[in-house]
Order: C-alpha cells, then sequence, then structure tokens
C-alpha cells in the first residue's frame, strides 16, 4: 500500500519536472507532498526499508524541486522530513541527497535541452 502512494508522488513530481508553468509545477508539488505523506503513514508498520528509501529519494527530489523555485522555506521543512525518516542505512543523508540530485540534474538537463530544441526548432520554422 505505501508503495501505490509513492509511485504516485513520483509521478506528481515527474509531471511537475517537466512543467513549463510554476504554477503547475508547484500544484503537482503540492500532490507529491500529499502522497509522500500518506506513504509515509502507510509505511510506519511495515519495516520495509526500500520503500522507506523510496520515500527519503522522493522527499530530496521534492525539495530540491521547491529550492529550484525559490521555495527555499518549504524545501527546507521536506528536507527535514527526508532526514527525519533516519531508516536509511548504510548510505549518509549527504550521498542520498547527491544520488537524488544527480538524478534530478539529468532530468532537468533532457527536459530543458528538449525545450531549447523545441524552441530552436520553431524558429526555424517562422518565415
Amino acid at each position: 500500500m505505501p508503495q501505490q502512494f509513492l509511485d504516485l508522488a513520483n509521478s506528481h513530481l515527474e509531471n511537475a519536472f517537466s512543467a513549463n508553468n510554476i504554477h503547475i509545477a508547484l500544484e503537482l508539488c503540492d500532490h507529491a507532498k500529499g502522497s509522500l505523506s500518506k506513504a509515509k503513514k502507510k509505511a510506519k508498520n511495515t519495516h520495509n526499508q526500500t520503500v522507506v528509501e523510496g520515500i527519503t529519494y522522493a522527499y530530496i527530489g521534492l525539495g530540491k524541486l521547491l529550492e529550484s523555485y525559490g521555495h527555499a522555506n518549504g524545501a527546507k521543512a521536506i528536507f527535514k522530513k527526508a532526514k527525519k525518516l533516519g531508516y536509511v542505512t548504510n548510505i549518509s543523508f549527504v550521498s542520498l541527497l547527491l544520488r537524488a540530485w544527480r538524478s534530478i540534474a539529468l532530468t532537468f538537463f533532457c527536459a530543458t535541452f528538449l525545450h531549447a530544441c523545441q524552441l530552436d526548432q520553431r524558429k526555424h520554422q517562422q518565415p
């Protein structure tokens, strides 16, 4: 059950990363935050470390996304939630953050590159 909420949160985050409108992206972030909260509640009684790590990664991704939109206070609160989970063993919080950031950076780079290609293509199509 927590995996379903985690999957939903990740879907919201992926859509937020690719959204061209900041308002839509922030709304998707709110949906992701709600889904993560539900996943976290459901995961409390299960000791499934894989799901908890997934929730931690998703919280970090959400925090980085909020940070990129200038919502530093919201990002800070989300990072605290990720750190508070504390169930992650053998992986430091910093390495989790770096791993999540690499994934986010790659996604962002691909989305930005594709957007730039679309803009360039439109520019060349105009008479």
